[in-house]
């Protein structure tokens, strides 16, 4: 795998840890995964990398001409490569700004709810986010028991790291349910099917994960986590289809409605709510501020 040090697109220490080294040289790199890793199950997670180099490579860049532009790009010239990048970054930054504001939206709906979490429920997170783990560990072909020798640690020490976030991966779920449930909002079977089928690819061979992928615990994971992001995806699309003024003007154009939320349908319920949704109850300190 190619390190480009200076980077810093690896885990933050990691490419200090191989400044110096030779071809032929073989490092422990032990590092963290930071707290806002995008791998959810891996933040704050201690991993050892065992490291042999290779070869070594200068980077020289090269001359910034129309000739240049023509090769990275379908343009003809410097200006039109300037103008494609200008418009990717900001169609980046609308993403990213779009991103945070569903975080805040979560984190609204989480202030200004009273929730009773049952511990079989924080267990059961813990379960799913112990599972994305070992599912994160097999893309990179090691199962999840090589893991624990590397990591020095048994399956109830990682247990443990992850209860605080997986307490509030239940708050969040009931919070949400409840918000899906008063809006009368189910995941399709279809949509968990196909999450279903993109993740098979990625544990074949590993006997465990193919098994929950199949039962049915494990699809009540993938639709918890399903109907947490597609009902934050659809109050966000449904703020911005009433305040069409708030996309920014400098960005792209505002990308059609994501298709999983238009997948969204209403439960069958008469009183137009879910029948299974946990229900969130809301503070009384803060049912009336504005």
């Amino acid at each position: 795998m190619p390190i480009v040090l200076g980077s810093e697109r690896l885990i933050p220490g990691f490419e200090a840890q191989l400044v110096d080294a030779k071809i032929g040289d073989a490092a422990t790199v032990s590092v963290t995964f930071p707290d806002d890793y995008q791998e959810e199950s891996l933040r704050g997670v201690p991993a050892r990398f065992d490291v042999v180099i290779q070869e070594l490579r200068a980077r020289i860049p090269p001359p910034l001409d129309d000739a240049f532009a023509k090769q990275v790009a379908n343009v003809e010239n410097v200006e039109g490569l300037r103008a494609e990048i200008l418009t990717r970054l900001k169609a980046s930054a609308a993403d990213r700004g779009r991103h945070e504001f569903a975080d805040k939206i979560v984190e609204y709906a989480m202030e200004n709810a009273t929730v009773e979490i049952p511990d079989p429920l924080i267990e059961e997170e813990i379960d799913g986010l112990v599972d994305e783990l070992a599912r994160s560990i097999a893309r990179q072909g090691l199962s999840f028991e090589q893991y624990l020798e590397a990591a020095g640690k048994s399956a109830e020490e990682i247990r443990a790291e992850l209860r605080d976030r997986g307490e509030r991966r239940a708050r969040t779920l009931l919070v949400l349910s409840a918000v899906a449930g008063a809006e009368g909002i189910q995941v399709p079977e279809e949509l968990i099917d196909e999450e279903v089928r993109r993740a098979q690819p990625q544990v074949q061979g590993q006997r465990k994960l193919e098994a929950y992928l199949a039962s049915e615990r494990g699809r009540r994971a993938i639709r918890a986590s399903l109907r947490r992001s597609l009902v934050v995806e659809k109050i966000v699309e449904d703020w911005f289809d009433g305040n069409p003024g708030a996309w920014p003007a400098w960005g792209p154009e505002r990308p059609p409605r994501p298709a999983a939320t238009a997948a969204l349908s209403p439960a069958a319920s008469p009183a137009g709510g879910s029948a299974d949704a946990p229900k969130a109850k809301r503070s009384p300190a803060k049912r009336s501020a504005k």
